[in-house]
């Protein structure tokens, strides 16, 4: 079974979501939305290629979970590295 690894800029991007829902929402709003998030990324490993490669960058592909996008990258070894949580930045940019 494939897995997957957040970078550290990933597990940021989680943390910052997180705070600002908690802080717009509440924290069972901000929770379920985590746990969302937390449920596509496993899902990624499962089929990798499922998702597009974007038009930049070496490798990247990308799943939409709106109003977020998941850049990630798969490993020579089948594994998912999650890069970047990102909503709404230019992922150029970003990545």
């Amino acid at each position: 079974m494939a897995s997957y690894k957040l970078t550290r800029k990933a597990a940021s991007d989680l943390r910052n979501l997180y705070r600002y829902g908690f802080r717009e929402h509440g924290a069972a709003q901000a929770t379920c939305y985590k746990e969302s998030l937390d449920a596509r990324f496993q899902t990624i490993p499962d089929e990798p290629l499922r998702f597009p490669q974007t038009t930049f960058g070496d490798g990247y592909r990308y799943s939409v979970h709106a109003p977020y996008a998941i850049y990630y990258k798969l490993t020579d070894t089948g594994e998912v590295w999650i890069i970047r949580i990102l909503r709404g930045q230019d992922p150029r940019r970003a990545l």
